[in-house]
């Protein structure tokens, strides 16, 4: 299966949280996206992590200094 890719790098900064937890919330548990952004995510991620009762892990591809890439994964369910 493919790996879907958002890429956020020519996003405004409003819409960069709409279009993450969309993709986010489109994947089943145990899949993944590559997240391309032109500054650091790293906001992106404490969101995600926040308001999402599913867990996620969270590895830099590529970590700037025009251009960075994370491999998100929807890992499991908070309460189980």
């Amino acid at each position: 299966m493919p790996v879907k890719t958002v890429d956020l790098s020519n996003s405004e900064h409003n819409d960069k949280h709409k279009a993450i937890f969309d993709a986010f919330d489109t994947l089943d548990l145990g899949e993944k996206m590559l997240l391309i952004d032109s500054t650091d995510p790293t906001h992106l991620f404490n969101k995600l992590d926040e308001e999402r009762e599913t867990k996620l892990d969270w590895r830099y591809v590529e970590e700037g200094p025009d251009l960075w890439k994370v491999s998100v994964e929807k890992r499991y369910l908070s309460f189980i």
